[in-house]
């Protein structure tokens, strides 16, 4: 499998590579309770896992290897929209509900920090000091009264963490990393959760960098608390004097602010569930065979599945498992769990992805038929190792979270029907089929042809990818995009609604499920672009990136266009990809694609021998030439050129002159 791009919305590959010294200073962040520069961890050892994702190991090994670990609170974005920027937050993190409300022994594992940069300044660095306080250190309102600070003037922090972020880009852009500390970030049993507060400093610094709306910001986003909780207060030191200002409610420049969707990060806390017990009772079905295995249910209530899987379903083996709820009565939802608690898979809980309100999940290799109006079994929802498995069904509204922990919506009594189908014991999976369009305004109708310059297609200006899914556009070509013949297809997603911090992916597939082309970031800044045929450079509005054939010549035929968000999984080099790609990053930021076809001919320009007296290069040529553009004649009339020395049609004029001197210093015709 090969994971296509590193960068996303909670992480990235991009610039985390080293750490400064920590200076044995004092950091005002908290007034009367300076928290010591020396507790502030340096973390270093970037590296990427199995997955491609980043992970900032500060030490070897995990204290909790015997428990299972989980998502203990999640913040799921819904709408990368108004994003928050300031360089100095903290804000509160609930454990209930989720696998936290009532455990004891807590431990935070593993936790995200998100930088972005507006992006008109210049590529520069900074460090993000992320410090986690007890709850019962913390009060909007002033700890000890109106006015007052919001962190008690004797609280020790539960840790503190120092992070470098090098080489930020000039360009509009965001990253995040998935912090894994060497010691676990131990939690006061009976506190219902902590605040974390985050600082942005120059490298080395101590105290809150200056806001600046164009340079490097940390980012709060439009999100939904899946798994736990969050007050709509959040405090932000907008004066950046490194202390927060407790007060009421009020307007800025109040420090103590409420909005109920901008919510800080990090977007996910990991940590210890403990040890976690099996649900009962439970269904066991046993090992699936390849094929159908299909269980019925009385009733909707909250009903447990017991499977077992004796291969790994993987993209590269060719495996799949899909479940739904197709055939029942009752309106399901559905979450699969491994043995640890863990929800598996991208994603593992669904309401709706089959047709009417089935629940739908789809693991491993892609692309069979879909019911309905419901999606396609695509193995959108991940991969999974070979074991045990439960799959928790329950009426519409079942809330599922780690650890088993499920809240049933309400039961309305309705049988329900539960379909298990795989290839894990050695099955060959049947023929892909092809994508279905997106949308209507996505199935291109008219076959694209080579003419002038011309835009043959769009998708519409807001176009807002699904979370952790692929958009599917379809269309024909008329003849090749071919360099021979100066014909040209380029696709761009410098298109009205695409998002200017959008780090996207475009792939082409062809008719068979292979992939043609892909690109992450050929475009400006994080946007992807391709581009088919002629060489002859071209530009497209403002993107100041060229379309010039790098991706070489794409034959007549039909073709199945993907785009989504980074990261995506696939399975480029198999010998047949099945239209198989996998979308991964919860955001749902616009991303747009148009597709120009058009000829563009390289330019020819006559041979260097102005006069054709055999010798060249030679300065008589360029007296020849210079005296013809003139007006002149040439010593060795008629045998001389035309003074059309690049053919555009057009002489005499400075471009002839130009690029023969181009020519005549080696250069080539076209500049």
């Amino acid at each position: 499998m090969k994971n296509r791009a590193l960068l996303m919305l909670t992480l990235a590959a991009g610039g985390v590579v080293s750490m400064p010294a920590i200076a044995q200073t004092t950091n005002p962040e908290s007034a009367g309770a300076p928290v010591p520069m020396s507790q502030f961890q340096q973390l270093g050892n970037f590296t990427a896992d199995a997955n491609g994702y980043v992970r900032v190991e500060a030490g070897l090994g995990n204290p909790f290897t015997t428990n299972a670990l989980g998502t203990v609170f999640e913040n799921t974005q819904v709408q990368f929209a108004n994003p928050l920027a300031s360089t100095h937050i903290i804000d509160d993190y609930g454990f209930a509900p989720g696998p936290w409300a009532n455990q004891t022994g807590r431990a935070i594992t593993t936790f995200d920090v998100l930088l972005g940069n507006n992006g008109t300044g210049a590529a520069t660095q900074r460090d993000v000091l992320v410090t986690f306080w007890d709850e019962d250190d913390v009060n909007y309102l002033g700890f000890t009264g109106n006015g007052t600070n919001m962190i008690r003037a004797a609280a020790v922090p539960l840790a503190a963490f120092r992070i470098a972020f090098t080489n930020i880009p000039a360009a509009p852009w965001f990253s995040g990393l998935i912090v894994t500390p060497a010691t676990p970030i131990a939690v006061p049993d009976g506190d219902a959760g902590i605040f974390i507060q985050y600082m942005l400093t120059a490298v080395g610094g101590t105290t809150p960098q200056v806001f600046n709306a164009n340079g490097p910001v940390l980012w709060g986003v439009n999100e939904g608390v899946q798994i736990g909780s969050n007050i709509p207060s959040w405090g932000r030191d907008r004066n950046n004097d490194g202390i927060f200002i407790g007060n009421p409610l009020a307007a800025p420049p109040i420090e103590h602010n409420a909005s109920t969707p901008q919510l800080m990060m990090p977007q996910t806390l990991v940590g210890d569930l403990g040890g976690v017990t099996l649900p009962t009772p439970r269904v066991n079905v046993g090992c699936l065979v390849d094929g159908s295995t299909v269980r019925s249910q009385a009733t909707d209530s909250l009903t447990w599945y017991e499977v077992c899987l004796n291969a790994a379903v993987n993209d590269d083996a060719l495996t799949f498992l899909d479940i739904d709820t197709e055939g029942s009565a009752a309106n399901l939802d559905m979450a699969l769990y491994n043995s640890e608690g863990v929800i598996v898979g991208v994603s593992g809980i669904d309401a709706g992805d089959g047709s009417g309100d089935n629940a739908q999940l789809s693991f491993g290799i892609g692309r069979r038929d879909l019911v309905g109006d419901g999606l396609q079994y695509d193995g959108r929802d991940g991969e999974m190792p070979a074991g045990t498995y439960f799959l928790a069904v329950g009426p519409a509204g079942t809330v599922f979270t780690p650890a088993f922990n499920v809240a049933a919506g309400t039961t309305a009594g309705t049988a329900g029907t539960i379909n298990f189908r795989t290839n894990v014991n050695g099955t060959a999976p049947a023929a892909s089929v092809p994508p279905v369009t997106t949308t209507p305004l996505l199935d291109f109708a008219l076959p694209f042809t080579y003419g002038t310059d011309e835009l043959e297609q769009a998708t519409t200006g807001d176009t807002e990818m699904p979370q952790r899914r692929v958009n599917w556009a379809k269309f024909t070509t008329v003849g090749a995009a071919s360099a021979s013949t100066g014909t040209y297809l380029d696709i761009d997603a410098n298109v009205a609604g695409t998002d200017l911090i959008t780090n996207g992916v475009f792939y082409v597939f062809d008719s068979s499920g292979n992939v043609v082309a892909f690109d992450n970031d050929s475009g400006p800044g994080l946007w992807p672009q391709l581009s088919f045929g002629s060489t002859t450079p071209r530009f497209r509005g403002t993107n100041t990136e060229s379309f010039a054939g790098a991706n070489g010549d794409l034959p007549e035929g039909t073709y199945y266009f993907a785009f989504a968000t980074a990261v995506t999984e696939d399975i480029a080099g198999a010998t047949s990809d099945r239209w198989h790609v996998r979308g991964t990053n919860g955001s749902t930021v616009p991303l747009n694609a148009a597709f120009f076809t058009g000829t563009a001919i390289a330019a020819v320009c006559d041979v260097i021998d102005f006069n054709n007296d055999g010798l060249f290069p030679d300065d008589n040529d360029l007296v020849q030439f210079l005296a013809v553009l003139a007006g002149g004649a040439c010593d060795n009339d008629p045998n001389c050129n035309d003074i059309d020395f690049n053919n555009d049609g057009l002489f005499p004029d400075d471009s002839d002159l130009i690029t023969f001197l181009r020519v005549l210093a080696g250069g080539e015709c076209a500049g």
